[in-house]
């Protein structure tokens, strides 16, 4: 397994602007997937990384995209492999209402009036700055971002589960 891994250490990672912190994770995770089988197809990736990288990934991930495009621009363009991580990872950095709002879209993805309404909410809440909470909670676990190694059990059980929903996903 390929990890990714940031090229600087947690002084310099606490001086970093919070827009760049949050980057610098989804680019490193990114770049490692491009070294992999999966190649552009990062999802059942980042499905088997530690948690810290899932969470950091998925938050950011969703939300460069329901601010860039709304909600209904992340549905286009992803699949529900990660909908858990950044569900739960909103929820773990402390973003409450984002969470709320998330779970609501979720439930909601085929109602595109009501995802727009909820773009508006989700627009509205980020003065409450979602990405601040991350990167808090990037510091907070840095640990796990400069060592990504995860137990070799939790990796063969998420790469059983990922095989087993592919199966399922075809049948």
């Amino acid at each position: 397994m390929v990890y990714p891994h940031l090229k600087f250490d947690l002084a310099e990672a606490k001086e970093q602007p919070i827009f760049d912190l949050c980057e610098a994770v989804w680019s490193a995770v990114a770049n490692a997937c491009g070294q992999t089988k999966y190649g552009a197809d990062v999802e059942p990736y980042v499905y088997l990384l530690p948690e810290p990288w899932r969470i950091a990934y998925a938050v950011h991930d969703l939300e460069g995209y329901v601010l860039g495009g709304g909600f209904i621009s992340y549905f286009d363009t992803h699949t529900k492999l990660l909908h858990q991580e950044a569900l739960n990872g909103f929820s773990l950095i402390g973003a409450k209402k984002h969470h709320e709002i998330v779970r609501q879209a979720f439930e909601m993805q085929d109602d595109e009036e009501a995802l727009r309404e909820l773009d508006s909410l989700f627009y509205d809440y980020s003065m409450d700055d979602p990405r601040q909470l991350l990167a808090r909670y990037i510091i907070d676990h840095f640990a796990a971002y400069r060592n990504p190694k995860q137990n070799r059990l939790t990796w063969i059980w998420r790469t059983v589960k990922l095989e087993l929903l592919k199966l399922k996903k075809q049948a």
